[in-house]
């Protein structure tokens, strides 16, 4: 059995990929040649009207630490972020921290913006890691 992917879908994922880059703070020029492809297909996947090839997610999800499971369906496991407490943080509690750090990360210069980004993207693989 195949599943087509539908319009909807498509904008869906083009959605996504824009909470991405958003909490990446990157570019569409950024982003585009991090993927390997012209601005002019980014956009088009932004607004949902073409899909880019498996290995172009793989790149959105070792550069950047994206999930697979967030960039097709939207849902993220539960329970793989960890506070300082060592409590598993519920959904809510996950994104107003996630406000948080983008928040600091906004205020920050372009140069140390895109450092702590990696910074940030390296801490949340070790936090998966012992999960």
């Amino acid at each position: 059995m195949s599943y087509e992917i539908t319009k909807a879908d498509l904008q869906e994922i083009g959605e996504r990929v824009k909470q991405i880059q958003k909490l990446a703070a990157l570019t569409n020029f950024e982003i585009a040649t991090l993927l390997g492809i012209s601005e002019i297909q980014y956009d088009k996947l932004l607004r949902g009207v073409s899909m880019i090839t498996e290995d172009k997610f793989l790149r959105l999800h070792r550069e950047l630490g994206v999930s697979l499971d967030f960039l097709f369906t939207g849902y993220e496991r539960e329970g793989k972020f960890i506070s300082g407490e060592g409590k598993i943080l519920t959904d809510v509690e996950f994104y107003i921290f996630s406000n948080e750090i983008a928040n600091y990360v906004k205020q920050l210069p372009l140069e140390r913006k895109k450092q702590k980004m990696m910074e940030m993207v390296i801490m949340f693989h070790k936090i998966f890691e012992t999960i």
